[in-house]
């Protein structure tokens, strides 16, 4: 959990997020999710500490979306649609464990209420230039 990146396509049935949506958290922190009554046209991640958020992305709940996140050293990033990602300071672990929950976190809350596919984990930061090719 003290570096990697994460990339899914994810599509949500709600236009707002009535609870905390995730498309992939860890236990204690949150690699890719929507904040609750936040728009789903951002993307945040939340490494425990700190949490950074994109937005103005395409709505996730009128298609399938491509979103990514990364984190190591200092800095963690999030982004959407091939935009220059939103970074921030990286408290240096983004959970507690290696537990990593789809749709959900790991107690089965904070459901996304939609579909994802092409889950895909590095065990590496990927650069940003990287993370917007991803997600065009």
């Amino acid at each position: 959990t003290a570096v990697g990146s994460i990339y899914a396509e994810a599509s949500s049935l709600w236009t707002v997020a009535n609870s905390s949506n995730s498309l992939v958290r860890y236990t204690g922190g949150a690699a890719l999710f929507v904040v609750t009554a936040a728009a789903s046209t951002t993307m945040s991640s939340n490494d425990g500490t700190t949490q950074i958020t994109a937005s103005g992305l395409t709505d996730l709940s009128t298609g399938s979306r491509k979103r990514a996140c990364a984190f190591g050293g200092s800095t963690f990033s999030v982004t959407g649609d091939g935009v220059a990602p939103t970074s921030g300071a990286f408290d240096g672990s983004m959970g507690t464990n290696t537990v990593i929950a789809i749709g959900c976190d790991s107690g089965g809350a904070s459901q996304l209420y939609g579909t994802i596919k092409n889950v895909r984990v590095w065990q590496r930061q990927l650069p940003d230039q990287t993370l917007r090719a991803l997600t065009v």
